[in-house]
């Protein structure tokens, strides 16, 4: 990762996101269940013993909602070590501090669904399809 971006994600919580502590996050993540039920209900695979990664998980509040559905094998990713702090503090399991290129790279066949979320803007237009590649070599 280059240096201005490792600089702009280090705090990427507290100067960019609402920061919320505890039971606020939690109620927060509560609040999405309509929503994510309206989208990735349909979405998701009826076998809840999928691998599915949330790649750029953030706090992890959609990786929480398929646990909380008995997605077992959910997990996330995010490059930001300060957000991945706030979804261990808050029970979000599987969440780990990684770069995906560094993570997918490592893991081939390793996924049966990729899951990005306002991710592919952070990239310069020469690493999208590297990015792309990475993710179907996962799957």
């Amino acid at each position: 990762m280059s240096d201005y971006k490792e600089r702009f994600y280090r705090n990427y919580y507290t100067t960019h996101v609402l920061p919320r502590k505890g039971e606020a996050t939690l109620a927060r993540f509560r609040s999405r269940d309509r929503a994510y039920r309206g989208t990735w209900g349909r979405l998701l695979p009826e076998d809840r013993q999928s691998r599915i990664l949330d790649v750029g998980c953030g706090s992890g509040s959609l990786v929480w909602w398929m646990q909380q559905r008995g997605y077992v094998n959910a997990a996330g990713i995010d490059v930001s070590a300060e957000l991945v702090q706030v979804a261990g503090t808050l029970g979000v399991r599987n969440i780990e501090h990684a770069d995906l290129r560094d993570y997918l790279g490592s893991r081939p066949a390793a996924y049966d669904l990729l899951i990005l979320r306002d991710v592919l803007e952070h990239f310069d237009r020469a690493w999208i399809l590297d990015v792309l590649e990475l993710c179907r070599r996962s799957l």
